[in-house]
């Protein structure tokens, strides 16, 4: 059956073309659930043009709807989700229920969740006796190996759509009460072989990082992780947080950014590489800071921050305009096995697979499960972009 090919999760290398390195990193923003931060954007649909259109991921807090998949193009979700709760012990109990829900949720509103990034965050609730957060001194977000199986065994045990290809990150660097936002240059050769088992993985950086001395250890820590996950063929995830103030504090980001980069440029990492996914988080619940997400094109407002992050990480004029760019490529495509065929829109190829939507669903297929012709064509697309 040609839906059971599309929801392979086989890896197949991508032998027959890379994506445009300049046109390759992901973007993702978080919103809180506030229904009068989301009004703000359903009442101003307009006002964030390019945020709306390009990025790649959105993450909003629970719950999640079908109106809230409606307010920006992409329906691809990348998602947040900590363990707060001390007597649960990690990922276990009520906190790994909370997981699926939140999932399972994202599902039932329209998303396709491409990731999960995920740590213990216990250690901040010091007046409980078992507030020590994951079981490692060097950074105690980091999951605990029954964290990881019971994770990874619910997820498979599951009817989520995503359960084959959810990549699930470590986020590391809690910044508050003696954690450390470089705990990546105090970890030891076993410890970073404990990390091999995510899918990808990053620290906490915040847009004013740049502007004090662990700040830059953190950004350095960054850079060092993005050039370690490309050498392990694993996706980097960027966190960009920063409280209500900063949403209207262009510069900062702005000097943050340079920062990382440069030092992604001095351990070989391009700021566009493939395995990058950049968020900003935008879900503080300051009704005051709520004046500060739009219009985007106002220096001093959180969606240009967000819009300037798009546009330095992804080449927005590699298509000629504005109509094209945003214009569904419809395609026929032809199951190499059976001959069977489907009209989808073509979205982009990533790792081996063509992401594409169909029948309001977004589906993963392996490329070598496409016929030849298919492939040739999607040689020349690629080429064009």
């Amino acid at each position: 059956m040609f839906k059971t090919v599309l929801c392979s999760a086989l890896a197949f290398s991508f032998w027959c073309f890379t994506p445009v390195t300049v046109d390759a990193a992901r973007t993702a923003f978080r919103l809180n659930n506030d229904q009068a931060l989301l009004d703000l954007y359903i009442n101003n649909p307009d006002a964030f043009p390019v945020c709306k259109r390009s990025l790649s991921y959105m993450h909003f807090d629970s719950p999640v709807n079908k109106a809230k998949c409606r307010l920006f193009d992409t329906d691809g979700a990348f998602i947040e989700v900590g363990a707060y709760d001390p007597v649960n012990e990690g990922f276990s109990g009520k906190t790994l229920l909370k997981l699926m829900e939140i999932l399972r949720g994202y599902e039932a509103a329209g998303f396709a969740v491409h990731g999960v990034f995920l740590y213990r965050e216990e250690w901040i609730k010091t007046d409980h006796p078992k507030a020590v957060g994951g079981p490692f001194d060097v950074d105690r977000r980091i999951l605990s190996p029954t964290d990881i199986r019971n994770v990874r065994d619910a997820i498979a045990q599951s009817e989520l759509e995503c359960k084959e290809n959810l990549k699930i990150f470590q986020l590391l660097g809690g910044r508050v009460k003696g954690q450390r936002g470089d705990s990546w240059f105090f970890m030891d050769d076993e410890m970073k072989r404990y990390l091999e088992q995510f899918d990808g993985i990053g620290t906490e950086c915040h847009t004013v990082d740049s502007g004090n001395p662990k700040g830059r250890e953190t950004l350095k820590a960054q850079a060092a992780l993005a050039q370690w996950a490309r050498e392990k063929n694993k996706e980097c995830l960027v966190f960009m947080g920063g409280g209500g103030a900063s949403y209207s504090d262009f510069s900062r980001q702005e000097n943050t950014f340079n920062y990382l980069w440069n030092e992604m440029g001095n351990v070989g990492v391009d700021r566009r590489s493939p395995h990058l996914i950049y968020l900003r988080q935008g879900a503080h619940h300051l009704p005051q800071a709520y004046a500060a997400h739009l219009p985007e094109h106002e220096e001093n407002k959180l969606t240009y921050q967000v819009k300037w992050m798009i546009e330095n990480v992804r080449d927005l004029n590699a298509i000629t305009s504005t109509a094209e760019r945003d214009l569904p490529l419809k395609r026929t495509i032809t199951n190499r096995a059976d001959g069977k065929t489907m009209e989808v829109e073509l979205i982009e190829v990533q790792r081996g697979k063509l992401v594409c939507r169909a029948k309001g669903r977004r589906f993963y297929i392996p490329v070598s499960a496409l016929s030849d012709e298919d492939i040739e064509r999607l040689k020349k697309w690629m080429q064009e972009r």
